[in-house]
């Protein structure tokens, strides 16, 4: 939880505050093509890996609620930290090509030069950042459901079996799989939804690469659109908190204690 928020605030503060830096033509004409690097190359490295943390949560819920004791091993908190800090090496090598190339504003007059640069990154974007991640958090949270249908149905074999069986606990265990199974599909809900219109950005970029002779009307209607695209990927960073506070009861309670506490000691000490 502490490195997807800190990715995200890293992303949100890098990706939102630099747009809204050069909203100013004073300050945009002073940008060099360095930093236009370095802005792609943490924005893009830090989506990245707020959604494989995403994927590795889900991963991580799938081995939890599986029957299959290999797969539990993988839930051990040792291999959780070496997965994150996999993924953070992994993201911050694969997008360095951000840092050679000004994939922001690539020129569009020498097309022979950059089209196997403007192809590799629409691939690479499309597929690792977009396509792959969703496929996997569909398939894991397909997988936890179908497991926490098993255990549900269990649980019910074994109350039918033990009349008078103390069933408090096992109540409490099914409160607490149906609040996580809530959480994990609202939030691939949301992350579904908020990447959709990057995802067919990107898509339309790498379809229609060999184009060529594009009116100016086209060129600055898509330009426009892909601007419009780019601003979703900041959507699902930004609703993150109030999805986890209108889904998951625990958080609610957590974040009411700790209001609760904060106010008591500022009462105490004024």
């Amino acid at each position: 939880m502490v490195a997807v928020s800190v990715t995200l605030l890293i992303h949100i503060s890098i990706g939102i505050g630099t747009i809204l830096y050069s909203l100013n033509p004073i300050n945009a004409s002073l940008l060099s093509s360095n930093y236009y690097k370095i802005r792609i190359y943490i924005t893009q490295s830090t989506a990245v890996m707020y959604r494989w943390y995403v994927v590795a949560a889900s991963f991580d819920r799938c081995t939890l609620s599986s029957r299959n004791l290999r797969l539990k091993y993988f839930a051990q908190i040792n291999i959780t930290r070496r997965t994150l800090v996999g993924i953070v090496i992994i993201w911050i090598v694969l997008p360095v090509h951000n840092l050679i190339y000004n994939t922001s504003n690539l020129n569009f007059v020498d097309f022979t030069y950059n089209i196997p640069l403007l192809f590799y990154h629409s691939f690479f974007t499309f597929t690792t950042g977009c396509t792959v991640p969703v496929s996997i958090t569909i398939v894991c949270s397909l997988v936890i459901y179908h497991n926490l249908v098993v255990k549900r149905e269990r649980r019910h074999v074994i109350t039918n079996l033990h009349r008078g069986f103390n069933t408090n606990v096992m109540e409490q265990e099914e409160r607490r799989d149906r609040q996580v199974l809530l959480v994990l599909i609202v939030q691939i809900i949301a992350f579904i939804i908020t990447i959709i219109p990057f995802i067919a950005s990107y898509f339309y970029n790498a379809a229609t690469l060999t184009i060529k002779n594009q009116s100016i009307e086209r060129v600055s209607i898509e330009k426009f659109v892909a601007y419009l695209a780019s601003l979703t990927i900041y959507l699902f960073p930004a609703i993150s908190f109030y999805l986890y506070t209108m889904t998951f009861n625990i958080f609610r309670n957590e974040l009411k204690k700790i209001n609760t506490t904060h106010t008591t000691m500022s009462l105490s000490t004024s």
